[in-house]
């Protein structure tokens, strides 16, 4: 069974120079199991922030490594010739912004 990696939410609320602005904040759940009869569930994100400032969400998933391929056509039949990897790739991202 894997399991979904715990959800990074990071929020920046714009803040005057001298004070920084309170922010409470929770999920509906923590961590999400998933197996082979995973159909979809639904997250909540919950709290409270001052009106004045502005609160962004970013999701993430796990992290692993990623191969992207570029293909050219050679004799009229598309093969991948070059390739780049990478490492510590998350493998689901979303940003949400007010």
């Amino acid at each position: 069974m894997r399991l979904l990696q715990a959800l990074l939410v990071m929020v920046a609320l714009a803040a005057g120079p001298v004070r920084a602005t309170e922010l409470v904040a929770d999920l509906s759940q923590h961590q999400i199991n998933i197996s082979t009869g995973f159909s979809g569930t639904e997250l909540l994100l919950f709290g409270a922030a001052d009106p004045s400032g502005d609160v962004v969400v970013i999701v993430s998933g796990p992290e692993g490594k990623a191969i992207v391929r570029k293909k050219t056509r050679v004799s009229g039949i598309w093969i991948n010739t070059e390739s780049v990897a990478f490492d510590a790739v998350p493998g689901f991202y979303h940003v949400s912004a007010t």
